[in-house]
């Protein structure tokens, strides 16, 4: 999400910003409140939802790798695709 700018008058501003969708794509966003600050709260809170969102269900943008790699390591360890050995490599790196 960029910057957020409010504009308007008394009891009707508009609170505006840019943000980036799954697809890469950048798309306007506003909201509207009787405040400057009911406004800006009103954009933030559903953006600030659609942060946190998964994408395709592995990864959001608050995954670290870390916390990643541990994941897939778990599921791979439970699954019957690969040879044991191949578990010993990946832990001794």
């Amino acid at each position: 999400m960029g910057n957020t700018s409010v504009s308007g008058k008394r009891e009707n501003y508009r609170a505006t910003a840019r943000s980036q969708q799954v697809n890469g794509k950048t798309v306007p966003r506003f909201r509207t409140g009787a405040t400057k600050e009911a406004a800006r709260n009103a954009l933030l809170e559903p953006l600030t939802d659609l942060r946190g969102q998964t994408i395709a269900g592995e990864t959001s943008s608050t995954t670290t790798l870390a916390s990643f790699a541990n994941d897939w390591l778990k599921r791979w360890e439970e699954s019957d695709e690969h040879p044991p050995s191949s578990l010993d490599i990946l832990r001794s790196g």
